[in-house]
């Protein structure tokens, strides 16, 4: 289980993503974007090695209570031939 970090300001430093090289838990977002489809493109900068890398971050979507199937305790979207 990872440590929470938080920096200067209060903002929690660590998150889910980490360094494709060194696998250090801290990058810093250098540049944004959004298209028009609501895909979110992240520029990021390890603090540790200094390796530039890319995340993206797909839209999230509003699914129909009916269309979620419970199963372990965790949901997920049913296919249309669970009906």
């Amino acid at each position: 289980m990872s440590e929470i970090i938080y920096g200067k300001n209060g903002r929690r430093l660590v998150s889910r993503i980490t360094c494709p090289k060194c696998r250090h838990p801290i990058s810093r977002v250098i540049m944004s974007h959004q298209d028009e489809h609501g895909v979110v493109a992240r520029k990021r900068k390890c603090q540790e090695c200094g390796l530039v890398f890319f995340t993206g971050q797909e839209p999230e979507y509003l699914v129909k209570e009916t269309g979620i199937k419970w199963s372990g305790g965790r949901p997920f979207i049913k296919s249309d031939s669970e009906s």
